[in-house]
Order: structure tokens, then sequence, then C-alpha cells
């Protein structure tokens, strides 16, 4: 996968978020999504915002009033380390080894791509062609590693549309038992 350490701080929570809203979109049910959405939602304005101290309490209930099983439970953990993306790009500590929104945005990545239903190749996809249009929108807009993301920037994206859920992975193992 492509190196998220080319784009801002708050685009990189921005990726994570976009990928969220796929997996909320796919793996939710409707009064359960439109709880998610809204974090989603939270997530993306605090990206337009730089500097600021984040409460991310208010977000993290909403998301533990959402009863978690099998099928929701990559779109949800996927979720709350899109959140932990945003808040942490908020308070960079780059002395300290790893830039901690990249780890999350990287954990959220890892999150959705536990799910068996969906393929490697189609997270790669929407992951790297997020990572280029905001690279090249920031850019474009001058936006620095710590500056917030601006209306441009956001005119740019194509909205998120569901990932398509498959068969489970089958597993060699599984045929041998």
């Amino acid at each position: 996968m492509s190196d998220l350490s080319k784009i801002p701080l708050l685009a990189q929570a921005l990726v994570a978020c976009r990928l969220s809203r796929r997996a909320v979109l796919a793996m939710l049910a409707e009064t359960d999504q439109q709880l998610a959405l809204g974090v989603c939602d939270v997530v993306e304005s605090m990206t337009k915002i730089a500097g600021k101290t984040i409460d991310r309490d208010s977000s993290e209930v909403v998301l533990s009033k959402i009863h978690r099983t099998r099928s929701n439970q990559a779109a949800l953990q996927s979720l709350h380390w899109a959140l932990e993306a945003v808040v942490a790009a908020h308070r960079p500590s780059a002395l300290y080894g790893d830039e901690p929104a990249t780890v999350a945005a990287m954990r959220c990545i890892e999150s959705v791509s536990d799910d068996p239903r969906i393929s490697a190749f189609q997270i790669a996809i929407v992951f790297e062609s997020d990572i280029d249009l905001l690279a090249f929108a920031c850019h474009e807009d001058g936006i620095q590693l710590s500056d917030s993301l601006s209306d441009h920037v956001f005119k740019r994206l194509p909205p998120c549309h569901a990932l398509t859920l498959g068969e489970p992975r089958r597993n060699p193992e599984d045929d041998y038992r």
C-alpha cells in the first residue's frame, strides 16, 4: 500500500474516515448506519479545523450504543480508528517514532481488511485513489503537514459508496478438516 506520510495529517485521517464510511454503508443496518454516519460526519468536519483540542467522548458514546456483531465489527472498529486518527492529527508528536495519526489510519485500514467478505484488492483501490486525490488537491491548495483541509480539497473528492461484500475468502486449510 501507498505511503500515507506523503499527505498531510488531517488528510490521513480523512482517508481513514472515507474507508470507514464505505464500510459503514456496507455493513450496518439502517438505524445503526445513521448513528455511525453521524460519527463519520463529525470526523470529516474535524479535518477542516487545525490545532484544536478535540473531544472524542461524545462520538465514542454514540459508537458504544451500536450493538457489535460479527457482520459490523470491522466497520465499527475502523470508525474508532478514524476517530483516533483525527484526534492524533490535532496533536502531532513527531518527536517519538511513528506519527500517531498515520498509525491510527493504518489500523483503520487493517480493521476493514480483517473482514473476510472484503477483498484486499477493493481496499487497495479505494485507499490508493483517496491518497492520490488528496495528495493532488492538498498540493494544489498549498496545504502543509499540519494544516486543516479546505473546501477546495473536499470538492475534489467523489462521494463514498458502500464497499462490496462478497463471500468470505476461503481458507485452504478448511478443505482438509
